[in-house]
């Protein structure tokens, strides 16, 4: 996949189910696993990818949500192979990079309280996408 490698590793960490998300933080009674972003939802990673409303912001602001499959999904491992299937490999890559920012917006949120508008992180996206290409 044409992307950096550290986004190319977090796509592959997306996929095995290897994110530090609320469901897995609950397991490990340490939190209770609520979604930070929209407060309604235990976070899981296709929920925090996917599903989540503030996410739903950023696809819809990038173009990418009529590309994707809808779902029910189990996983965002089930998501992300019904997205490559439909997608151009040049989309899906895009994709990858879209989640990396939004996982990057998420974090910022978390862990600084500062809200990235979805017109910055779709911006943002492409110009990665773009630089690396």
């Amino acid at each position: 996949m044409p992307v950096l490698p550290k986004i190319r590793i977090f796509g592959w960490r997306l996929g095995q189910g290897a994110v530090p998300v609320g469901d897995k933080v609950k397991a490990a009674g340490l939190g209770e696993g609520t979604c930070k972003l929209c407060e309604k939802h235990i976070e899981t990673i296709l929920h925090a990818m996917r599903v989540c409303s503030k996410v739903q912001e950023v696809l819809i602001t990038s173009g990418m949500d009529s590309l994707m499959p809808q779902g029910p999904f189990r996983d965002c491992f089930e998501w992300l192979e019904a997205s490559h299937s439909v997608m151009s490999s040049e989309q899906f890559a895009f994709l990858i990079v879209l989640l990396w920012n939004i996982w990057n917006r998420r974090n910022r949120w978390i862990h600084t309280g500062q809200h990235i508008p979805a017109r910055l992180v779709a911006e943002y996206a492409q110009l990665v996408h773009g630089d690396y290409q």
